[in-house]
């Protein structure tokens, strides 16, 4: 190993995965709360991150519709997020003005519908957006594993088995009994 090592290092010159120089943040950004404001804050340019969250919605059609006409005549822009399949369903108990676009492409206080699939929905600004989520109950699906052997118990007695039989083994897997046989 020794040999090996001798004759085919080499003096590493490049840099390592990073320069500590390129650490140093070029911009701060300071995100201040009232538990740890200080009397130099108001000297510092601060970004607000104002953002809300949405109480789910249940699946009420009236309140989903009448929360979308309060926000829709106070200006705002709202963004509904729903999956391919959901819009078409969605918009047949909307009876409010709407436009079906991207996410590129949002009109400013207007209803958009984008096919788009999101965690949760927000109120930020002016801005509302919606989630399925939001909108509708969606259970988590409880994947199961589906197969026809419902029943099975472990075997207490050998006798009871037959050659032929189908037999699992918690390591070896799936086997067919062929019978007991003493090993020298």
């Amino acid at each position: 190993i020794l040999e090996y090592r001798t004759n085919k290092d080499v003096s590493f010159t490049d840099d390592y995965m990073f320069c500590f120089a390129s650490l140093y943040p070029k911009e701060c950004i300071h995100y201040m709360t009232i538990d740890n404001y200080v009397s130099f804050a108001r000297d510092l340019e601060l970004v607000s991150f104002d953002v809300k969250s949405i109480l789910p919605f249940h699946e009420n059609i009236d309140l989903i519709r009448s929360f979308l006409k309060e926000s829709l005549d106070a200006l705002k822009t709202v963004v509904v997020c729903l999956k391919e399949y959901q819009i078409k369903n969605f918009l047949k108990h909307i009876d409010l003005p709407y436009v079906e676009t991207n996410e590129y492409d949002i009109f400013p206080q207007k209803l958009n519908i984008i096919s788009k699939e999101i965690m949760q929905g927000f109120i930020y600004q002016d801005l509302v957006v919606l989630s399925d989520k939001d909108l509708f109950h969606v259970k988590a699906s409880k994947k199961s594993y589906k197969t026809n052997f419902k029943y099975a118990s472990k075997i207490k007695d050998l006798t009871k088995l037959s050659i032929g039989d189908y037999v699992v083994h918690h390591v070896h897997g799936i086997g067919i009994y062929n019978g007991i046989r003493t090993l020298s």
